[in-house]
């Protein structure tokens, strides 16, 4: 009787103790340092923002980062979890986040996450912002990855074109065919269709065969060449206006260049204007002949009767 009294004593201070360890450590594990893992979780605001690029802007995109954290239901109150992220995209310069820590109390916090793309980047150069991280308690005894988490960046495309001429006048020979070379350069962030259009304010410039569609890459700087002849004309100066419009912008941007060619008189045009002078006065000479041989006949060719 005695010995199952004691039994009975024993048992019970074994499961008095137990149930004293679990409430303050919390459930058995494999080993005594396995505190178990907590369940973390990066959210973003959004799977893809835009960015614009163009010259004047500042080039930045923000994020929305909410972390959350559950902790163990069996961690101990004063054992705490850091969290640490790591931040990236491409090459671009992109904020930090400070080392976040977690408690039972503190289950969630929130961040902006701000990526600076250079001015003048490149619409084909949409990449990911990258957030992942690692967490671990603050006795050491657990540590572990965050899963990674994206969001895209897609650059707004802008357009720009430069055109120029280092000698939009020149002065020719009537007949005689000249060259204008007309410099292009890209200055957008994208590739372009570049669409040309020519007038003219004289119908004596003969135009030779011209690209009239030009595909220009980014950055691209492309010399075209346009050559004119100035037919026999009166005309000393003609005026030749180029059109250039970029196909893919919507707002039908022109971007115009003026050109000149003026004209001096050769053999060909003094003569041409010899001729014209001589017919003139050709035709008045015989109008005016004409004009007095009517008059001389209506004199001398009187009737008969009348000089009785």
């Amino acid at each position: 009787m005695g010995t199952s009294l004691l039994s009975l004593f024993i048992i019970s201070l074994i499961s008095i103790t137990l149930t004293n360890i679990y409430s303050v450590h919390g459930a058995p594990t494999e080993s005594e340092g396995d505190l178990g893992t907590p369940t973390i979780r990066l959210i973003l605001d959004a799977d893809d923002r835009e960015v614009d690029v163009s010259p004047g802007s500042n080039g930045a995109v923000s994020f929305e980062l909410d972390v959350l954290c559950d902790l163990p239901e069996y961690l101990a109150n004063d054992i705490f979890c850091s969290v640490t992220l790591e931040t990236k995209a491409h090459w671009w310069e992109v904020t930090r986040i400070p080392q976040l820590n977690f408690t039972r109390e503190i289950d969630h916090y929130s961040t902006r996450i701000e990526v600076r793309v250079p001015i003048n980047t490149s619409s084909e150069d949409d990449l990911d912002l990258e957030v992942w991280g690692t967490w671990a308690y603050s006795n050491g005894n657990g540590t572990g990855q965050i899963e990674i988490v994206r969001g895209h960046i897609d650059v707004i495309p802008f357009y720009k074109l430069y055109i120029g001429c280092n000698n939009p006048e020149i002065l020719a020979k009537v007949g005689e065919r000249v060259t204008f070379q007309i410099l292009m350069v890209n200055r957008g962030n994208s590739d372009i269709l570049v669409l040309l259009d020519i007038t003219c304010n004289s119908n004596h410039i003969d135009i030779s065969t011209y690209e009239s569609s030009i595909t220009m890459t980014k950055g691209e700087a492309k010399n075209i060449t346009i050559a004119v002849r100035q037919e026999p004309s009166r005309s000393k100066e003609s005026s030749i206006e180029l059109t250039f419009t970029i196909e893919e912008d919507d707002h039908n941007i022109e971007y115009d260049q003026r050109l000149v060619l003026k004209t001096e008189p050769k053999l060909t045009t003094i003569f041409y204007e010899l001729r014209f002078t001589i017919l003139v006065v050709t035709i008045v000479v015989i109008a005016i002949t004409a004009f007095s041989l009517y008059i001389y006949e209506k004199r001398t060719c009187k009737d008969p009767e009348d000089d009785i």
